[in-house]
């Protein structure tokens, strides 16, 4: 099955690269089993899809990716409702376990310097992982301790601040390495392959990924705001609120210690 000309319906109509590869993928899943796009394999396919026991985002992506290339061939079919995801809580690193990771890192990565710039980008910063690969070194102002984030995924251009020890880890690696394809002559690989490294060497009992350092941030940014939820989405780059206020849960064992404080406080 040929999907060129769905993709490039796709390319107009979509608003980022991530949405029309993974819908591609959707696609291209089905049409190995099946040789018509109609109501009768849609059904069948998601029955199986069921059966696999898919998770919920899964199956999201299965129904509005077919929602999609239905309405690209202009045909009527019906579908099943997407189903709401369940909300788990993120790993993230606090304050304190970020400076742990620096304190080590000349220990785990070769370029020390390169990705202490990188990893306090990440922290203080909060950009996603290809905003950060986007990124040029004229992008950055030192006098005001900003960053520019330039066509982000709302595709709109935001201003992000920075502290003091993120600038001076950003021009030690600037002073010393020459710019080549971006800021930090990296890719979005090589980040992930090295948070992964890192996460290993740690010892965390989660993967250590780049939105790992981005939930991160939204949590040391409202601790730090005192949960201004709008200042933190707007630094965020977050489209809806209620994406920024998702970082606003706690883990159990972290409410249990907030309590036992107060209490230790009345005894």
């Amino acid at each position: 099955m040929n999907l060129t000309d769905f993709k490039n319906w796709l390319i107009i109509n979509k608003d980022t690269k991530n949405t029309v590869a993974t819908y591609m993928q959707q696609l291209k899943l089905f049409f190995k089993s099946y040789s018509e796009f109609n109501q009768e394999n849609v059904n069948a396919y998601l029955l199986d899809r069921l059966d696999k026991k898919i998770s919920k985002n899964t199956w999201n992506l299965d129904v509005n990716a077919f929602r999609c290339y239905a309405e690209f061939l202009k045909i009527e079919i019906t579908f099943p409702k997407t189903k709401t995801p369940d909300q788990k809580l993120q790993p993230y690193l606090e304050e304190k376990d970020f400076k742990e990771i620096l304190l080590k890192l000349k220990w785990i990565l070769q370029q020390e310097d390169k990705y202490r710039a990188i990893l306090e980008v990440l922290f203080y910063a909060g950009l996603r992982v290809k905003e950060l690969k986007d990124l040029k070194r004229e992008d950055f102002n030192f006098e005001k301790n900003t960053i520019i984030v330039r066509n982000t995924k709302g595709k709109v251009d935001r201003i992000v601040p920075f502290p003091a020890s993120t600038s001076r880890a950003v021009q030690n690696y600037f002073l010393r390495n020459r710019e080549m394809e971006n800021a930090f002559d990296t890719s979005i690989e090589a980040i992930r392959q090295s948070l992964s490294k890192i996460g290993k060497e740690m010892g965390y009992s989660f993967n250590l990924h780049p939105h790992t350092f981005r939930h991160s941030a939204a949590h040391y940014l409202l601790k730090i705001t005192s949960n201004d939820y709008r200042t933190v989405q707007n630094i965020l780059g977050h489209a809806n609120i209620k994406t920024t206020m998702l970082y606003t849960k706690i883990t159990n064992e972290e409410a249990i210690n907030k309590v036992q404080k107060i209490y230790r406080r009345k005894k």
